[in-house]
């Protein structure tokens, strides 16, 4: 059901987690991520990815089995944020945020579903936002049944937040790409305004082209005057990448700047491959 595909640990990782450190368990697709970083330095202590290899229905019976296979995980964490990623987010503006109506948010944008619960977190930009988002009630229970949650987070509020904290845009017209393997996650700011962060699944690099020129036309942005910042599971000699530096002139590729204690075991991937985590703001 579960495989460890990938884990890199400092000495710090392997002892008793810190009052000064974090856990952040990110829940996907495909996988879990699971990452130990300094909460004063922000430097990565620990990092691990697990493959759900078989589908899966019972959420127990997954957590039960990364708390024995994880060397971060252990029943001595008591503090962890979890992220889940997934396509059903709303922001909403504060001014005009009930919070008595969480679930006809999301109702009327992705309709009606049952056996989830609503959550939001708040964005603190110069316009305060609320995003609004589902969790599986399933997955809910269980995280809170194996593990001491100290918050639930979209990822699209740990993306925003970033932006809005980095100002990548500048006054510039920008967009950044969050590739994942079957899906890419496409933020957009014209004249310093959020206009869009939203998934699109793909499965050819056609059709990443042909969403990402969807939205540009859809917001009336000139495409030489757009700034394109690109970041996560994508290979920069492969038809995806090329296909895209057809069309963007302005084109950069995202990057850390954490210390890393095992920034030499990372070097045979690719630099921009574990970014999305380790550039992270909650």
């Amino acid at each position: 059901m579960l495989q460890k595909t990938i884990g890199f640990y400092s000495d710090a990782a392997t002892t008793e987690s810190s009052a000064e450190d974090r856990m952040l368990l990110f829940i996907q697709t495909s996988q879990l991520v699971c990452m130990l970083q300094s909460f004063t330095t922000k430097e990565i202590l620990g990092f691990e990815v697990f493959k759900l290899v078989d589908t899966y229905t019972k959420w127990d019976e997954v957590f039960s089995q990364v708390k024995k296979i994880s060397d971060l995980l252990k029943d001595n964490v008591d503090k962890i944020y979890v992220v889940h990623e997934n396509a059903e987010a709303v922001l909403i503006p504060t001014e005009l945020f009930n919070s008595n109506s969480t679930k006809e948010y999301l109702k009327l944008v992705y309709g009606e579903k049952e056996n989830s619960i609503c959550c939001s977190n708040e964005l603190k930009h110069e316009e305060t936002i609320i995003n609004v988002f589902r969790i599986e009630t399933a997955l809910y229970e269980s995280l809170s049944a194996n593990f001491k949650i100290i918050q639930h987070i979209h990822s699209y509020t740990t993306q925003l937040q970033q932006v809005f904290q980095q100002k990548f845009y500048d006054g510039k017209n920008w967009m950044k790409l969050v590739f994942d393997e079957k899906h890419v996650i496409v933020t957009i700011l014209k004249d310093d305004q959020l206009q869009l962060i939203q998934t699109f699944n793909y499965q050819s690099s056609e059709d990443v082209l042909y969403h990402i020129m969807n939205v540009i036309n859809q917001h009336d942005i000139s495409i030489a005057s757009l700034s394109v910042l690109i970041s996560g599971k994508i290979d920069l000699d492969k038809t995806t990448y090329n296909l895209i530096q057809q069309y963007f002139s302005n084109i950069e590729i995202e990057k850390s700047e954490l210390g890393n204690v095992f920034s030499e075991k990372l070097s045979a991937y690719p630099s921009h491959y574990f970014i999305p985590y380790f550039n992270v703001e909650l």
